[in-house]
């Protein structure tokens, strides 16, 4: 229920997402993205009506859940309204939307829709450190050109406890949700997003 995407937008199913060799880390950031509620349970029914009990006891059943157990999908908890920037907005674009929708990492992706590559806050700050002699770098350069890439993202389907044992063991502060289908970026959940569940469901047990 993971997939690894390039900065070609193609895609690989990961299997074992704690055997993945190359990935970068991201350091914990505050992103405060503004929800539309009501768009975001739309999405959630539509993602709960995909699934249905037989779809939901085979994936228990892949991932040696006990059938009986209870589980929570990413679809549950992942943002809808997910901030993304286009392969072809420069630097200074992505800092501008960063600024306005006050965050601080956002996907990049194709004229296709596939996701490419994460653009990070971090790296906008280095390449402006770093070409500070030269700001016409910043406004003619595309964000492609420093944006972290082999992105890991999850599928809507798949059980929060295992993202959050990818989120920990990569040092990733959220991933994006990607339904595969479409290799269309519907969501994104953060650590604050399991942790708020955590703290709010006393049936939510965080290991797998």
């Amino acid at each position: 229920m993971f997939n690894m995407y390039d900065d070609s937008g193609d895609r690989f199913p990961i299997h074992d997402p704690y055997q993945v060799k190359k990935l970068t880390s991201v350091a914990p950031t505050n992103n405060k993205i503004t929800r539309d509620q009501q768009n975001d349970e739309q999405k959630k029914h539509k993602f709960k009506d995909m699934l249905g009990n037989e779809a939901t006891n085979a994936y228990k059943k892949m991932t040696n859940i006990h059938i009986e157990e209870e589980i929570f999908h990413a679809y549950q908890l992942m943002h809808s309204d997910v901030v993304i920037v286009k392969e072809y907005d420069t630097i200074y674009d992505c800092w501008m939307i960063m600024e306005k929708n006050d965050v601080k990492q956002i996907p990049i992706v194709g004229l296709n829709g596939k996701i490419k590559g994460l653009a990070t806050m971090k790296n906008i700050t280095n390449a402006i450190i770093e070409h500070i002699n030269t700001p016409k770098y910043i406004y003619n350069t595309t964000i492609e050109t420093i944006a972290i890439k082999n992105i890991m993202t999850a599928e809507p389907i798949a059980d929060i406890r295992r993202i959050a044992n990818v989120m920990v063991q990569y040092h990733l502060n959220r991933i994006p949700i990607v339904d595969s289908s479409k290799d269309e970026v519907v969501g994104i959940i953060s650590r604050a997003d399991i942790l708020r569940a955590v703290s709010t469901n006393p049936h939510f047990q965080l290991w797998a």
